[in-house]
């Protein structure tokens, strides 16, 4: 998207209390001829992530037949001296089970790749063991280890106030009655050795929650409530005291609207967010409110699978306590896993994985997930004005 038509989004949102930005055009990385050759891809390239180590830019990425469980699924490591130009193989992790949701952590010394272990049924939500392997130097790599407890999901990991911070969840997503997933809160010294801040924080149906602090040491927090609560259905937010990590703060009433793989950075003091769009009704409103709330859940998830999604950017009004849309990324079909890295003060590297974004605009996330055509990893360039 360019300026100008930023411009245009800004006249239509007057009132916003965000800053102005611009993106540059968008790149395809994955599949492009910038890769090595020997490296032969499946259709699908998603759960993407990126990270700056030792002068390079490192990329992880799940690549298999489509976008649900396999055991042929596999995590493709490569690494770039030359900011994406050009790539050079690192390592693939392939377990002959599915594989998933890539995250990096730069410790003091090493590179440490997470990642999740699934199942191998493509209908079914499986996972089995949170893995991990590091480099010291970039080319050799550590064999693979488990970590955390069984079962469990780390959504997102950074390095805040001299400490590292996980935010993770475990437990039955996707059961047919109640859900009940405990999102949990991680703080390390070191980035191996974990320890959880405080005890049910939030049990309930949030799964992916994105965090960030704000300068003062306020913890923020949102969630994506799809198997909903007694909140409702959507997305959560949750706020905690700089002193008091182990209490969280959430809405009484769910965002109706859902924030699927939320990815919290920020610029300066103000906190942003990128996220999974839905293209259309509020999918989590007062829907057939007679049927069983068990009934009641599948209708929605189903209405929303069938339904286009976008890749966004959002700003996060923490005076509000509300999520503030800003403008889409090209993107659609099967969209949004978003990996965001800092390259100056004033400008982030994002990286997506998404269907053909010029011929997938009107495509359900669900034909696109199901789709020969596969999905692409692309990278855009996001500025802030530097005069705020």
């Amino acid at each position: 998207m360019n300026s100008i038509v930023l411009l245009f989004v800004f006249a239509l949102n007057s009132s916003h209390s965000y800053e102005s930005f611009t993106f540059s055009d968008i790149e395809k990385i994955v599949p492009s001829d910038r890769l090595p050759r020997s490296v032969r891809l499946r259709a699908s390239n998603n759960n993407v992530a990126i990270e700056q180590y030792k002068r390079r830019l490192f990329m992880a990425w799940r690549n298999s037949a489509t976008h649900f469980a396999s055991k042929k699924a596999r995590i493709i490591v490569m690494s770039s001296g030359d900011d994406g130009k050009t790539w050079e193989h690192e390592t693939i992790l392939s377990l002959n089970r599915d594989v998933r949701e890539p995250y990096f952590l730069v410790t003091q010394d090493e590179l440490v790749l997470s990642f999740f272990e699934a199942g191998t049924n493509p209908i079914k939500f499986e996972p089995n063991r949170l893995l991990r392997t590091r480099t010291h130097n970039g080319k050799e790599w550590s064999e693979v280890e488990e970590w955390g407890e069984k079962g469990e999901i780390v959504w997102e990991i950074k390095k805040r106030k001299n400490k590292y911070y996980a935010t993770s969840y475990i437990g039955n997503h996707y059961h047919a009655g109640a859900s009940r997933i405990e999102v949990i809160l991680k703080e390390s010294n070191d980035g191996f050795n974990w320890s959880k801040i405080g005890a049910d924080l939030y049990v309930g149906g949030v799964s992916e929650v994105g965090f960030e602090f704000k300068d003062d040491g306020t913890f923020w927090a949102v969630g994506r409530n799809e198997d909903g609560d007694a909140s409702g259905y959507g997305s959560q937010i949750f706020t905690a005291a700089t002193d008091q990590l182990n209490q969280w703060e959430s809405l009484k009433k769910s965002d109706p609207k859902r924030y699927d793989s939320p990815r919290l950075f920020k610029h300066g003091d103000e906190i942003y967010m990128i996220a999974r769009r839905d293209v259309g009704r509020k999918p989590f409103g007062l829907l057939n409110l007679w049927l069983p709330d068990s009934i009641r859940k599948w209708i929605i998830l189903t209405r929303y699978s069938l339904r286009p999604k976008r890749t966004a950017l959002y700003h996060i009004n923490t005076a509000k306590r509300k999520v503030e849309w800003m403008s889409d990324l090209p993107s659609g079909g099967d969209t949004a896993f978003a990996s965001i890295i800092q390259k100056s003060e004033h400008e982030f590297l994002i990286a997506n994985y998404s269907s053909d974004p010029e011929e997938a605009e009107d495509v359900s996330w669900l034909d696109g997930q199901m789709s020969s055509y596969g999905t692409g990893i692309y990278f855009i360039n996001l500025k802030f004005d530097s005069a705020k």
